[in-house]
């Protein structure tokens, strides 16, 4: 199973939507509400989910889902479906493509019924894991449907049973009617659905952030708490003030896979940390998230989330460890980015790879910042911070309106030709 699953997967990430936008969102976005009944000592849980999806969300009255082939659906039911077909995801194979066929109505909203249950793979080498001491879940485990597009986003609410002793981390806000249940209410649009539950975390705690921690000292953990809750303030002064971040909760866990952000949430694995410097960065990049727009993950314009993220980190890098740790960062992208065939090509559908989005693909940005000046660099990154940015056109356009023709021809070439 593990071969088939891309653990660029794991890295995806989702920014907060900017809070105006909210409730503009609210009557065309997917819901979901879902219970789930943990079995820690099985490694197990049930699940029954509805979701609500507007009919603008259809394609021909169908959509697709994806869920994970470790999960046995036992019932896809409602009033308004008219045939349902679950068939093995050519995409990715570990998982199953759940195609929904919905009866021709006028009406503007359609409800599907999912019952089912399952184990998790903790050999696929992705970090997701349900055990005594608690559990984590993220895109890479498919524990809830989600659509087979990696793009259309959903809000929701989670009703878990759980063991008393666990605490529970998820985006969205959170409540604890009894000792065993836990309601989570997310209206920040996501891809998917994550969450980390642990036995009596080991925590700590500043104004901003709360870092939870495993396989580390409390020493580290205070130093990443402090780290991130300086350039959480940074970002908050320097990004889009309708968009800051009140808090955010890292976890660092001793798990596989790399990291990833949804909001608030932040996952993390112990074993890519390294040197204070780096750590800062690493932090960086994922609070930046908060302010990326999100591109369909599967695309070819997805280079630009994760590449405008290391951009922003590392100018705060730079801001917080001075011009020697900014050259270092700027090293790195040149090593990753050498032999890399292009970024971005029109004609290219294919999704770029780590060492575009984490080497070639800042390194770009930095020439392009170098290029248009910092006053027009600067208002570019502001636009893009501001609107939903998903295609690389776009970028390219503004980049034209801002500066001349030539200068968003040069661009259109530095993304597309192979680096020596």
């Amino acid at each position: 199973m593990k071969i088939y699953l891309m653990t660029a997967l794991l890295a995806l990430v989702m920014p907060a939507q900017l809070l105006a936008n909210t409730q503009q969102q609210a009557d065309t976005t997917i819901k979901y509400h879902t219970n789930v009944v943990f079995q820690p000592n099985d490694s197990r849980f049930t699940a029954d989910t509805t979701l609500t999806i507007p009919a603008e969300k259809l394609t021909h009255q169908a959509i697709a889902l994806l869920l994970s082939k470790q999960q046995s659906v036992t019932e896809i039911s409602g009033a308004q479906l008219a045939s349902s077909n679950i068939e093995s995801s050519p995409r990715v194979p570990p998982w199953n493509r759940i195609t929904l066929n919905f009866k021709n109505t006028d009406q503007s909203n359609y409800k599907v019924r999912l019952k089912y249950s399952g184990a998790i793979d903790e050999e696929a080498g992705h970090g997701n894991y349900i055990n005594a001491q608690g559990a984590h879940l993220s895109l890479d485990s498919a524990w809830h449907p989600f659509i087979a597009d990696f793009a259309t986003k959903m809000t929701g609410t989670l009703a878990l049973t759980v063991p008393s002793n666990w605490r529970v981390y998820s985006p969205g806000q959170q409540e604890r009617p009894t000792q065993n249940t836990v309601m989570i209410r997310n209206q920040m649009p996501a891809i998917d659905v994550v969450l980390f539950a642990q036995q009596s975390p080991q925590i700590i705690t500043t104004e901003h952030v709360e870092v939870i921690y495993q396989g580390i000292e409390a020493k580290q953990a205070q130093h990443l708490a402090d780290d991130a809750t300086q350039c959480l303030t940074s970002l908050n002064a320097t990004m889009r003030a309708e968009n800051t971040l009140d808090h955010a909760d890292l976890i660092i866990l001793d798990r596989s896979g790399p990291s990833f952000a949804r909001g608030p949430y932040i996952s993390m694995s112990k074993s890519s940390l390294s040197s204070r410097e780096a750590d800062y960065q690493y932090i960086c990049h994922e609070l930046a998230h908060n302010w990326t727009p999100f591109a369909d993950a599967m695309s070819h314009d997805y280079w630009m989330m994760e590449s405008f993220a290391e951009y922003i980190s590392a100018q705060q890098l730079k801001q917080r460890f001075g011009k020697e740790a900014y050259a270092d960062a700027v090293k790195r992208w040149q090593n990753l980015a050498k032999g890399v065939e292009f970024v971005w090509r029109s004609d290219d559908p294919k999704r770029a790879s780590h060492r575009v989005n984490y080497g070639l693909g800042p390194l770009l940005l930095k020439r392009l910042a170098d290029r248009m000046g910092a006053d027009n660099f600067e208002q570019l990154l502001a636009w893009y911070t501001a609107h939903e940015v998903t295609q690389t056109e776009q970028l390219l356009n503004k980049i034209g309106a801002l500066t001349s023709k030539e200068t968003q021809v040069w661009f259109t070439h530095q993304l597309a030709q192979k680096t020596p």
